[in-house]
């Protein structure tokens, strides 16, 4: 089962982006947990499912959550400066996750690596989670909606995973030009 799966992807309408969130955050927690007791015989799996959970959240901030954030006008990220600060952290956490999939790293760096990405990993959820809080109270974002945007992203995400095994990088095959 992939993290994907694991949401509430197929719930048409209903509950709310924060309530989405906190499920991705929990499948997060769950994919740590299962790298970090994994046997040897587990480890790559555990690994492929670790990578592709965060690779999703990070979609998910950069295409949805960052944007609808700025927009709000609202909390650390309703700046420009704000979300610039948080996709230049993901480029970083996404070199530490390439350090980790190359596999040349000794155990007690990868556990090291695992580490710091469980920290960041919380800690920006919990940033998230406050100023989705902040957005909605103050009436500047539509949680609703955009919890309809995360699924659908999801779905097509999990059609991906179910073909591919991965996630399309729009960057290196961007909307216009053939498949890769």
């Amino acid at each position: 089962m992939t993290v994907v799966d694991r949401l509430s992807v197929d719930r048409a309408g209903g509950g709310d982006v924060r309530s989405l969130w906190g499920e991705l955050r929990e499948s997060t927690v769950h994919r740590l947990d299962e790298f970090t007791n994994a046997g040897e015989a587990r480890r790559d799996l555990a690994k492929r499912r670790l990578l592709l959970a965060l690779e999703l959240r990070w979609k998910l901030e950069e295409q949805v959550l960052l944007p609808a954030l700025l927009d709000s006008g609202t909390g650390e990220f309703g700046s420009r400066a704000g979300v610039e600060a948080v996709e230049a952290e993901i480029h970083h956490l996404r070199e530490l996750c390439e350090l980790l999939q190359g596999g040349a790293l000794p155990q007690s760096a990868a556990r090291t690596v695992v580490g710091v990405l469980e920290g960041l990993a919380g800690l920006r959820s919990a940033q998230i989670e406050q100023a989705l809080a902040e957005a909605s109270a103050a009436r500047r974002i539509d949680t609703a909606a955009l919890a309809d945007d995360m699924r659908a992203l999801l779905a097509r995400w999990r059609g991906e995973i179910a073909d591919t095994g991965d996630i399309e990088d729009e960057e290196a095959d961007p909307v216009g030009r053939p498949p890769r």
